[in-house]
């Protein structure tokens, strides 16, 4: 290699490059060339720590900063040149950290990081990394603290936005569910065509007959039907339930007594259901129930717009619009001749079925939005339901309809959304429906509920070592069955 040249009076270095482990002169380079190379280097390297808009402070093994940034000053609130010089345990000791992560890094000769709070309030990520000179002994100690509580806000405001996204999406199913006065609740088609047809007679002062199964709302239908007419105006809107009442006191609930009528009559008498819903709506639920004297004399109330009291003498007018319901077969129980023929022709004028919850899937999921914001508002709570819940309550074929569902929900909100409730819930109840007169064969009818169980908690639980743990057996028994029943894949 060539040695130094002074060429004008200016020093002047050789280059050289390896070529097979030999070194080949390339020419020189001036002294002033270098100097200004590395200047244009330490002012790069000043200026991204600098302008770092994390904070960073540099240290010796022994605590003792060398050098601090601008962004120091704004997540401490003291400035970058009070650090230079002080030792990391003087700033603890003055409550500008809680903690400094340099002698773990020491002590560990690796990167270390914590959260911690600053004295301005900030919380903050602080990281600390090793530096080595070239024998591979720490040198440094570069510290970089980052601002994690503008991080913690920004993932609030997102979670905000989603919940207000959630809001919104919910409002617009329940918009586009034809929502009528807040009291029938409905995306199907089925119901859809009960919504026109409701549309259609509810001015209209004919009898309607609602059947359907129970739970299925056939008394949210009625009340839907008075809030329509304009008979909510005039009158009021009672119902009785021919069910609950003890055969000996339906015609004194339904036609009122007068004072002396039977032994224990209040007096001055009281006025009956016909009698109070003058003008208005009355809704007689469960009908079928209904004995078969008493239905004479309600055939005859239908036809004359007159009745008497019970132990009274004069007749009474009435102007009210008779709905009734049931969840039994009226053609069934006339053939039986458990209901009056004539009753049924007199009340049929207008018959409403509506389907069951199984059969009209499409309400299940605007239901559970309904329910939710019904029982959340009850409870003072907010409370969601996951998406695969949801798919799970539509997948089951409710055998106790819109009323049952309604109770799961509400018992979902107060219990603070616990899924297990939900899946309790259909398991069991799938389980109670399965019909013995129904089973051919009892180990495959077991092996298919095992599945079942089975699948349905590794979907919650993602894992079969969770899905053992709460199922209550092994690891390897749920291996076991998955391969029985070629369901490892």
């Amino acid at each position: 290699m060539k040695p130094i040249q002074i060429v004008d009076h200016v020093y002047h270095y050789p280059v050289v490059e390896m070529r097979d482990r030999r070194p080949y002169y390339l020419g020189v380079i001036s002294l002033a060339t270098i100097y200004q190379f590395l200047l244009n280097e330490f002012n790069e390297l000043d200026a991204i720590i600098e302008n770092s808009y994390d904070g960073l402070y540099i240290s010796t093994p022994e605590g003792i900063n060398l050098r601090a940034n601008p962004a120091i000053e704004r997540l401490t609130g003291i400035k970058q040149e009070f650090f230079v010089g002080k030792s990391l345990s003087d700033l603890i000791s003055m409550g500008v950290f809680s903690d400094v992560v340099t002698p773990k890094v020491v002590a560990t000769k690796k990167i270390h990081s914590t959260i911690q709070r600053v004295n301005t309030g900030k919380e903050t990520l602080v990281t600390g990394s090793p530096v080595f000179d070239k024998n591979g002994e720490l040198y440094r100690v570069i510290t970089n603290v980052r601002d994690v509580s503008e991080l913690y806000q920004l993932k609030k405001d997102l979670e905000d936005v989603e919940k207000e996204r959630v809001r919104l999406e919910n409002e617009l199913k329940q918009v586009n569910a034809s929502i009528l006065h807040d009291n029938l609740i409905f995306q199907s088609i089925e119901m859809g065509k009960i919504a026109k047809v409701i549309t259609e007679i509810s001015h209209l002062d004919v009898s309607v007959l609602i059947t359907g199964e129970s739970g299925v709302g056939k008394e949210v239908i009625a009340e839907q039907i008075h809030r329509m007419s304009g008979r909510k105006s005039t009158g009021g809107y009672l119902k009785i339930n021919c069910a609950a009442i003890p055969r000996d006191l339906i015609e004194s609930e339904l036609f009122g007594y007068e004072e002396g009528a039977f032994s224990g009559a209040k007096k001055g008498g009281k006025i009956g259901l016909f009698e109070a819903a003058d003008k208005g709506t009355l809704f007689l639920d469960e009908i079928g129930e209904l004995p078969l004297e008493m239905q004479a004399k309600l055939l005859r109330v239908l036809q004359d717009q007159e009745f008497r009291r019970l132990g009274g003498t004069r007749n009474i007018k009435t102007d009210c619009r008779i709905i009734a319901a049931t969840n039994q077969d009226l053609t069934l129980l006339v053939k039986e001749r458990k209901f009056r023929q004539d009753l049924y022709f007199r009340l049929n004028i207008f018959p409403i079925s509506i389907p069951p919850l199984r059969e009209r899937k499409e309400d299940i999921e605007i239901l559970v939005v309904y329910f939710l914001e019904k029982f959340n508002k009850k409870y003072n709570k907010n409370i969601t339901m996951p998406y695969d819940m949801v798919t799970l309550l539509k997948r089951f074929n409710w055998p106790g309809n819109v009323r049952e569902l309604s109770n799961l929900i509400e018992r979902y909100v107060v219990l603070s959304g616990e899924k297990e409730i939900i899946r309790s819930y259909v398991q069991s109840v799938e389980y109670a429906t399965i019909q013995t007169s129904e089973i051919r064969d009892l180990k495959k009818t077991v092996e298919d509920f095992e599945q079942k169980i089975i699948l349905d908690t590794l979907e919650e639980e993602k894992s079969s070592y969770q899905a053992a743990l709460k199922l209550g057996v092994s690891q390897s028994y749920i291996a076991r069955r998955l391969k029985k029943y070629k369901l490892d894949d």
